[in-house]
């Protein structure tokens, strides 16, 4: 185990990714560890295991649950897609824990068996067919731990998304390959339904319609509403009392471009008329317990 120091893996980290778009001179660090203050290097782009840093795992997390084991992906061009995939995610995620890395690489290894056993040997081969195919296979999967039950529409949903993940991280490579399904997402093919409600009722037809309408008339009336409330910005009153100061400022308000005076247009010059608050609060109003 030998020291390096932050710098150099920020250099080293720097010169792979921008080697990564032309397909030659991909070796360097991939993820570092620290042990007694020492920094050291934990996996290199090279290895056919990369170990994730103790620091974004659990105390109680086996070392085990550490290891993105890439050799499991079959097929050598697939590997090498499959490492461009994790390094892009793992540099460009640096919030994500190491669960949630291990759960996209868990997914990675599905898709990418799945193209080798079909017989595609690179993801420059995918196309919207070969996307369709693969949902349909992820539909007819069943659980492993529960045998005959289909798998859950969120299961399914992270399976598809490492198919979007592939499109998105190769795209500049010689492995890019078209969108995979187009019309669609990975989220609607799943089926997933939120389990979350909105807590804001719709606003009715009665009362959006004259907001948009007041909203439509003051942005028709911007230049105009900005150039006034320059003017009061830049206007230096003679009295130094307040009182004097709104007599001096009144012969402003007589311009009538807002039937609200001074106050109104130095608060906002964007909020609705007050008879259209008043409506929206009527329409609002809890009832009396």
């Amino acid at each position: 185990m030998s020291a390096i120091t932050g710098s150099e893996v920020l250099a080293d980290r720097e010169r792979l990714l921008r080697a990564i778009p032309l397909g030659g001179g991909l070796h360097g660090i991939i993820t570092t560890d620290r042990a007694d203050g020492v920094l050291y290097v934990l996996s290199r782009y090279e290895d056919l295991e990369w170990w994730l840093p103790k620091s974004k795992s659990p105390e109680s997390a086996a070392d085990n649950s550490r290891k993105l084991d890439i050799a499991r992906i079959k097929g050598k061009q697939l590997r090498s897609e499959a490492k461009i995939v994790l390094c892009r995610t793992i540099y460009g995620e640096d919030s994500l824990k190491n669960g949630s890395i291990k759960n996209i690489f868990d997914k990675l290894v599905l898709w990418l068996n799945w193209l080798h056993d079909q017989g595609i040997n690179s993801q420059a081969q995918v196309t919207p067919m070969v996307a369709a195919q693969y949902v349909q296979h992820v539909h007819r999967l069943t659980s492993p731990s529960k045998p005959g039950k289909p798998l859950g529409s969120s299961t399914k949903r992270h399976q598809l998304r490492s198919v979007e993940l592939c499109w998105h991280r190769l795209r500049d490579t010689l492995s890019a390959f078209d969108h995979p399904w187009p019309e669609s997402s990975a989220y609607a093919l799943s089926g997933h339904k939120p389990s979350y409600k909105s807590k804001t009722d719709i606003i009715p037809d009665d009362v959006i319609r004259p907001l948009f309408q007041s909203a439509e008339s003051l942005l028709g009336r911007a230049d105009e509403l900005l150039g006034h409330r320059d003017a009061l910005d830049k206007y230096q009153p003679r009295s130094t009392s307040k009182a004097s100061e709104n007599k001096e400022k009144k012969p402003l308000s007589k311009n009538s471009w807002l039937e609200f005076g001074v106050g109104y247009l130095e608060t906002s010059a964007t909020r609705p008329p007050r008879w259209v608050l008043t409506n929206y609060s009527h329409h609002h109003r809890h009832p009396s317990p």
